[in-house]
Formats: structure tokens, sequence, C-alpha cells
């Protein structure tokens, strides 16, 4: 059995929910952790609703939903990096709540008396599954086998279920966590992101009172998303090394325009970086200082940034578009 129509019904009414909540989002400019307890609360069980029976894998239009959502409040474009994304707001994808729960079904109905038609309906399955026959109790085995635990269900069933769930949660999580870690690290376009960012978490500076426009200004800067040449350059096929700072030619420079030459070389944002350093009381002459501030957790430091990110990227629209 297909349960496409479904999914597709829910992926699409979670949508439309979640537009609502991201104008009211933006018009009391809630906060973004604010911002992801209403998603969590009001669009994620539309999205999950009936998971028990059709949420055994991943399904790509759910997905998206929540994507979407965390690209809108972030302000990013739709070409933004899906794992930066989810990284930056620290997102699992919405499958390890709705295998838990399709797990968590499987364990209510295998409890029930054999008279109960649910058990009558699930030993037919389980017979089939014997046979070759695919369907939701086959799904269900998959999901126990691929985390490491298949013991349940050749045992039919176990001891502790709450412990079990909540083991069985994390193995899915950590197996998520994994894959983000292969995604990011898989991609050139995230080798500077990459060394400051290694644990799937919320960052800070979306938790903190800062500035709307700095905020997204910092994200859009740590997730290459912005409008220096070593981005621009990768979509016009430009080689790396010939990616240049526009600014640094005009006064006799090659150096290519990157996240470390904006915050560290480039002499256009000279005053600002004075500014930077004094408001830190950090030293930014090399590309250790560089990672240290844009992994700092302190929130001065996240401040000067922002504010510093927002700026340049400002004054270099301002001369050059």
């Amino acid at each position: 059995m297909s349960w496409w129509r479904a999914r597709l019904y829910l992926s699409k009414q979670g949508e439309k929910a979640m537009m609502v909540i991201y104008k009211f989002v933006i018009k009391c400019s809630l906060n973004f952790d604010r911002a992801l307890e209403l998603f969590d609360k009001a669009i994620v069980p539309i999205l999950t609703y009936g998971s028990d029976i059709w949420g055994y894998e991943s399904v790509e239009m759910i997905e998206k939903v929540q994507l979407k959502y965390c690209k809108l409040i972030l302000g990013c474009s739709r070409s933004s990096v899906n794992g930066a994304v989810l990284g930056e707001l620290g997102r699992l994808p919405l499958y390890v709540g709705t295998m838990v729960k399709c797990v968590k079904y499987w364990l209510k109905v295998i409890s029930m008396n054999d008279n109960r038609n649910p058990k009558i309906s699930y030993k037919t399955l389980f017979d089939l599954d014997h046979y070759g026959y695919t369907n939701w109790a086959s799904n269900v085995k998959k999901i126990l086998f691929r985390y490491g635990f298949g013991h349940v269900w050749i045992q039919q069933g176990v001891a502790q279920e709450q412990v079990f769930l909540f083991q069985l949660k994390q193995r899915i999580a950590d197996c998520a966590c994994q894959n983000w870690h292969e995604e990011v690290n898989g991609m050139s376009k995230l080798e500077t992101y990459c060394v400051f960012k290694s644990e799937l978490v919320l960052e800070k500076y979306l938790t903190m009172k800062l500035n709307r426009k700095h905020a997204r200004s910092l994200c859009k800067f740590r997730i290459s998303n912005h409008n220096l040449e070593i981005e621009v350059g990768r979509h016009r096929k430009i080689e790396r090394g010939l990616r240049l700072c526009k600014y640094c030619l005009e006064i006799g420079e090659r150096k290519v325009e990157d996240e470390f030459h904006v915050i560290v070389e480039c002499s256009l944002y000279e005053d600002l970086r004075n500014v930077l350093k004094t408001n830190t009381g950090k030293s930014i002459g090399n590309y250790y200082s560089f990672i240290q501030i844009m992994k700092s957790k302190d929130e001065n430091i996240i401040k000067a940034v922002a504010a510093f990110i927002y700026c340049a990227l400002c004054r270099k629209v301002s001369i050059y578009g």
C-alpha cells in the first residue's frame, strides 16, 4: 500500500499552517528558539498525523516543510545548503520522531489480546512478512534491525518499553547526526563552516537578544549564503584561486574574497575591524583568531562579530552591488 496521497495531503496542510505561523513570528518579532517551539507544537503534529502507520521511513515532502520554515526564519535563500541550515538550528529530521511512533504503536498492537481486530490484522501481516510480502510489519522489522534492535523483533516484545523507546530514539538521532556530519563535511562549499561547526545544536546567537538583521547576516555569512566572490564565483564556475576581491584588485592586490578575507584581511573594512577588535578585546590577525571568534559563545563577541558582518556586507553591496 502506498501512503503517497496521505503524505502529500499532510505536507500541503502543514505548509499552509507553517506560513501562518511564520507570519506570526515576523509580526511579533519572536526569537528563533520561540519560532522553533511554535513549529514543534503547531506544525509537527499536522505533518506527522497518522505516522504510527506511514512513518517508517524518511519522507522528502514532509521534511521539505521543516526545511522551508527553517530557511524562512533565518532569511536564507532556497539554494542554501540544507545540512548547514539544519545545523545552525540544531534540527533533527522529522523521521526520527515518526519512526519511534511507528515502533511504539507496534508495541501497543502486539500487547493487545488475541481477539482484538488490530492484533488479528497484525498476525496476518506477520505471516505475510514471513513469506516475503512487504507490509507495515515488514517496515517495523526493518527499523528494528537497521538500528541494532533486531532481538526485539525476534522476541516480539520488550520488558521495559519506555527505556527501549528512549534508547531507540537516541540511536536513530545519533545516526541522523552522523548523516549530517557526512553531508556538511562532504561539501567543498562548507569547508570553512565545518571548521567552527562540529555539533548539531542550536547556535547561541539564535537564542540571545540580538538584532534580527545582524543575526540573519551572521547566519548567511556562516553557511556561505552570501555575495562574496568565493560564492558568486562558484555559481559562475570560476576557479577558486580566481574568485578575487574587487576592492583589493583596485589597489593592486590579488586575494580571494572569502569569509576569512573579509574579517581578517580586506582593507575596505579596516575601520569596522578596529571597532570589532575594540569590542571583543581580541587580536584578529590570522586564521586561528578568525576561527576562535566565529565559534565563540561569548555574547559580547557574538554581537560584535554579527554587527561587523552586517555592516561589511552592506558596504560591499553599496559599492559593488
